[in-house]
């Protein structure tokens, strides 16, 4: 049964995922543990990890979308802040 209960805990837990991701978007590749090789189960010889490729790392489910949705959103009005306090000061600099 969905009760509004079980509702907000979806949501709080999504958004603290969102948080999560956004904080720490890559994570370690589950395959090699992280050691960039393992072991060829064929012949026993180190190998560059497939799953990685060599990496060591692995983008977490969501990352990409949740870095889009940061960029659509906030990226491009901290751009123009930024770029009006470089106006604002070679304003002040041919002003002197």
């Amino acid at each position: 049964m969905i009760t509004i209960h079980n509702v907000l805990l979806a949501a709080i837990a999504a958004a603290a995922y969102c948080l999560f991701v956004f904080a720490s978007p890559v994570g370690m590749c589950l395959r090699c543990l992280g050691r960039r090789r393992h072991r060829s189960l064929w012949n026993g010889r180190m190998r560059a990890c497939r799953s990685c490729r060599g990496n060591g790392a692995r983008r977490r489910i969501g990352a990409t979308a949740v870095h889009r949705f940061y960029w659509i959103a906030f990226g491009n009005r901290q751009r123009e802040l930024r770029r009006e306090a470089l106006r604002e000061e070679l304003r002040d600099r041919s002003q002197s």
